[in-house]
């Protein structure tokens, strides 16, 4: 599979039990997560035998690994799903990875930087930008902030007066 096809789902967390069973940390498609759903993690291939927890803590087991030991040295590893087999998304929606690298720029089309990171914050997602005068700048994901995402296009454009930059 083409690693371009790939979406970060979340973290590879602490083991949980003795058979294998880890915590899957930042989990971004919970309904995803069902028992066959192939996960790369490195440059493995898994197979999810189960999931329990919670929606915001999911709890895996792949076929692939019973023990303990064996999943504590994946432990913060991104693990990855193809992007056909994740929840389709709504108008409005983007993966987090679909993100990574657009361009910045205010209302007026003025640089103001590009995404390196999104952040899953308790309030509201976070794009961290790099910015073009050598900064960081953290822009909400909400509609105060973001005037218009365009994967394919522009990029983000971003209210540069409600964020105080310009």
């Amino acid at each position: 599979m083409d690693p371009q096809d790939r979406i970060q789902i979340g973290v590879v967390g602490k083991p949980h039990g003795v058979r294998g069973g880890f915590y899957l940390d930042g989990s971004v498609d919970t309904p995803a997560l069902v028992a066959g759903l192939e996960v790369f993690v490195g440059p493995a291939t898994f197979t999810l035998a189960s999931r329990g927890g919670t929606d915001k803590r999911p709890l895996l087991m792949f076929n692939e690994i019973s023990s303990k030991e064996a999943i504590a040295a994946l432990r913060g590893e991104n693990a990855y799903a193809a992007r056909g087999d994740l929840t389709p998304l709504g108008e409005g929606e983007w993966f987090a990875d679909d993100l990574i690298g657009l361009s910045v720029v205010d209302k007026d089309g003025r640089a103001i930087g590009r995404v390196t990171r999104m952040n899953n914050l308790p309030s509201a997602d976070v794009l961290e930008v790099a910015a073009a005068d050598g900064g960081q700048l953290l822009v909400p994901m909400i509609r105060d902030a973001i005037i218009a995402i365009e994967p394919g296009g522009s990029g983000v454009t971003v209210d540069a007066e409600f964020l105080g930059v310009g």
